[in-house]
């Protein structure tokens, strides 16, 4: 005799759509489906604006500022200037 708990589908159709998902003895249960999209979603977003990131430093679009409308310390002269 055939054990029933090995056999996924023991109508023997093929059909399992709306069974319930079958759970192994001691392993909690997946995430659901929106718990996966929701991770990819975010993975594939912040994978797509590091690697606009890295593009735009590379074709020199993006370069680090260096505080508010970009105002630093300015030129170093080379030569004091004496007063008259």
């Amino acid at each position: 005799m055939t054990d029933s708990s090995s056999n996924p589908d023991p109508t023997g159709s093929g059909d399992t759509e709306g069974q319930e998902p079958r759970l192994i003895p001691g392993k909690p249960p997946g995430a659901p489906r929106w718990v996966k999209i929701f991770g990819i979603t975010i993975i594939a977003l912040v994978l797509l604006i590091v690697v606009g990131l890295l593009a735009a430093t590379a074709l020199g679009l993006h370069e680090p500022s260096i505080g508010p409308g970009r105002h630093g310390p300015g030129p170093t002269p080379t030569a004091e200037v004496q007063p008259h």
